[in-house]
């Protein structure tokens, strides 16, 4: 009786010290055979306080679209590939055309496809190098103004770049 006592107790240290030797083995191990249950969601004691969240600040194009008056587009994200551009890169603008009413205004929100065209055919006969300085992009502006006037007559009176920047392709 001693006996069986005496390797039963070893048995049980023997078993214990490789536990504790082998616990991250003998965890990963027991979680296989049975995963944990699903938790419950604690709900986040932020959304239960008495005050509102800081309300995040508008992104620029959000603020530039706000304060557009009725006479003006706005036409974003145009990009293309000025001549002499090395391999990837290419030029990224927005634009704001001011018409003479509101109401070619609002014919020309329907045919944007027709300026971003046009623009887009006007800036790629632009080099990579004059669009890089402001001298070059203020001739591209003029060039651009005058290319629509010539196209679609005097409605449009002036126009804006914004958000102008020259872009690299990834991986190339």
């Amino acid at each position: 009786m001693k006996r069986n006592l005496f390797i039963a107790l070893s048995i049980v240290i023997i078993f214990a010290a490789l536990l504790f030797i082998f616990r991250r083995q003998a965890r990963e191990l027991w979680f296989k055979m049975n995963p944990p249950q699903a938790t419950r969601k604690v709900p986040s004691m932020i959304k239960s306080l008495p005050f509102k969240p800081e309300k995040r600040s508008r992104p620029r194009r959000n603020l530039l679209v706000s304060k557009l008056r009725d006479d003006q587009l706005y036409l974003p994200n145009l990009l293309f590939t000025p001549k002499d551009a090395p391999r990837g890169e290419y030029f990224q603008f927005s634009l704001v055309l001011q018409f003479d009413s509101k109401k070619k205004a609002k014919e020309w929100r329907e045919r944007k496809a027709l300026l971003e065209n046009l623009i887009i055919e006007v800036g790629e006969r632009f080099s990579y190098a004059d669009l890089r300085t402001p001298d070059g992009r203020r001739l591209f502006k003029k060039a651009l103004l005058r290319a629509l006037k010539e196209k679609y007559g005097p409605e449009i009176s002036d126009l804006w770049l914004t958000e102008y920047a020259f872009a690299r392709i990834k991986g190339l």
